[in-house]
């Protein structure tokens, strides 16, 4: 991992993401010997650093994938859960390893899901759990579709 310093910030590693620097926002004391830092509104930070890793362009890696599973109102294994993936394949993708590339339906999926769970997106969750919901039911076509107009523009009609 390339190190680079940046005159007259703060590298901010201890977020788990190896790139990141401040350029304000941060103090630096020095007491005893010992260098402590204090930094000011460090959940607004993470959320600003939660909703620019989920919207990069490029695909997540490890660390970033590590970073944003780390801030979840929920645990790993509900995050798997919803996306349906299994706990092995999870930490595959956050190990990064060269065989265990994220698909991207499931990361872009995965990243709609991280959003809301960390409070940047919402409603996210509910069409997932309402779409694996669906899936287990019996789905029968039916041979003619009634629609009707309705206020909001149309809707399938009862019976249907």
């Amino acid at each position: 991992m390339l190190t680079v310093q940046v005159p007259n910030s703060y590298h901010l590693t201890q977020c788990g993401l190896s790139y990141i620097h401040l350029l304000d926002g941060y103090r630096l004391d020095a007491a005893k010997g010992k260098s402590t830092v204090h930094i000011v509104g460090m959940d607004a930070l993470y959320k600003t650093l939660a909703e620019h890793v989920l919207c990069k362009p490029e695909q997540l890696n490890g660390e970033e994938l590590m970073f944003l599973l780390k801030r979840i109102n929920g645990s790993e294994a509900d995050f798997c859960e919803l996306l349906k993936i299994q706990t092995v394949q999870l930490n595959n993708w956050k190990k990064r390893s060269h065989h265990a590339l994220m698909p991207l339906v499931t990361e872009v999926t995965a990243r709609m899901l991280l959003g809301e769970m960390l409070g940047c997106w919402r409603l996210v969750s509910d069409i997932l759990e309402g779409l694996h919901d669906s899936m287990k039911k019996p789905y029968l076509a039916p041979d003619i579709l009634f629609l009707r107009r309705s206020d909001d523009g149309w809707e399938v009609a009862r019976g249907s």
